[in-house]
């Protein structure tokens, strides 16, 4: 039997799994596993940071985890021809696929770290709160405002629809297995030396460049569907709008301020990361209740995407190789 057929059914599959499961068990997580990869070849490739070769090494080391990524596609494949085709294999084998492509997007993680942030900040514990802020942003946290740590909290929600749910099913859809485990090692790589530090700013520029080029697409079909994730939650839709159009350029990123400001205009407050940037107006004053309708917006935005993905899948019926050869 050919899994390619029911990859729609594999992508309702790995939703479920982290409806209900979310990220276990990490010791086998692919995520991990590319994190492990690109720490030590990190190591040993950026040598000299401040050379004009440092940046094919950078590039050198994206491919690198590219090829670990499409290597869990490949072994997957491989496994079920040695198997067989039989039933017992295909649902095996579908299994695996369907847990890989959950390893590759993070819907109930999110929600976990921002419901943890609120709780804190609810109870009046800051110092927590900071610290439980900072699993999720990369900027300091030690002397954030409760305010500016839930500014912190709905950036994230908001960014991470994009590249938490809808770039990876994007992907998943356009090219199986290869495409959304291909994608989630380059945003790896972006989220841990797409940096413009001394250390990383010719090492890291091929990650940074590569993830802004891959998320181009998904960051405005988020923008879409958030926009009627809002409307079924009858949110200021015409706000939302007036503030991305202003403000989704107002990141050094190309992507990330589209629904971070989206996100803004809707909830009706401001956004900031000190030094950087602002989005939105403070119509009103941020508070725990705004990070849970963050959270309703993105769980109801992902639902939807998923729901899309599992269509178009279907619609395109993707050729046996693009799921696994």
């Amino acid at each position: 039997m050919d899994l390619a057929p029911t990859f729609p059914l594999l992508i309702a599959a790995a939703a479920a799994y982290d409806a209900v499961i979310g990220e276990r068990p990490l010791r086998i997580h692919p995520v991990m596993a590319l994190g492990s990869a690109l720490s030590f070849l990190e190591a040993r490739l950026n040598t000299d940071p401040s050379s004009r070769g440092a940046t094919l090494r950078g590039a050198a080391l994206v491919l690198a985890l590219c090829g670990v990524a499409w290597a869990y596609a490949l072994a997957v494949g491989a496994g079920y021809r040695l198997a067989g085709t039989g039933t017992a294999a295909t649902l095996m084998f579908g299994a695996i696929t369907a847990y890989l492509l959950k390893t590759s997007f993070s819907i109930r993680a999110m929600g976990r770290e921002a419901g943890a942030v609120r709780t804190l900040v609810e109870q009046g514990d800051l110092g927590n709160a900071r610290r439980r802020v900072s699993y999720i942003v990369s900027r300091p946290t030690e002397d954030l405002s409760e305010e500016e740590v839930l500014s912190a909290t709905v950036e994230c929600v908001g960014e991470s629809v994009v590249d938490g749910v809808i770039a990876p099913l994007f992907y998943a859809v356009l090219g199986g297995l290869y495409g959304c485990l291909g994608y989630r090692a380059a945003n790896t790589a972006d989220s841990r030396i797409g940096y413009r530090t001394e250390r990383y700013r010719r090492f890291g520029m091929p990650a940074a460049r590569l993830d802004d080029v891959l998320n181009y697409l998904p960051a405005r079909l988020a923008v879409a569907e958030t926009l009627l994730a809002a409307v079924v939650l009858r949110m200021d839709v015409r706000r939302g709008i007036s503030v991305w159009r202003r403000d989704r350029s107002a990141t050094q990123s190309p992507n990330a301020g589209h629904t971070m400001a989206l996100y803004a205009g809707l909830l009706g407050v401001r956004l900031a990361k000190p030094g950087c940037y602002a989005l939105g107006d403070a119509v009103e004053r941020l508070s725990p209740a705004h990070v849970r309708r963050a959270w309703r917006l993105y769980t109801l935005t992902a639902t939807l995407h998923v729901v899309a993905s599992c269509v178009v899948a279907a619609a395109l019926a993707l050729p046996p190789g693009m799921v696994w050869p």
